[in-house]
């Protein structure tokens, strides 16, 4: 994500989610987030957008293949 002109990589984004849901008391340092929260997440985004739009687009023609 970072090399095609987004600000943070997949792995910093958990990271940083992991270090915010530490912070608020969601988790412990031991079961940090891992890459399928931020994939089941993403999921979640595409499907909500595309409901939220009214269309029935294909998920790949807004970008997120």
């Amino acid at each position: 994500m970072a090399s095609c002109g987004y600000g943070y990589s997949r792995s910093e984004v958990v990271d940083m989610a992991s270090e915010y849901a530490i912070f608020i008391g969601k988790r412990d340092k031991e079961h940090p987030l891992m890459l399928k929260w931020f994939m089941l997440v993403r999921a979640e985004l595409v499907e909500a957008l595309c409901m939220a739009s009214g269309s029935t687009h294909n998920p790949k023609k807004l970008g997120f293949s």
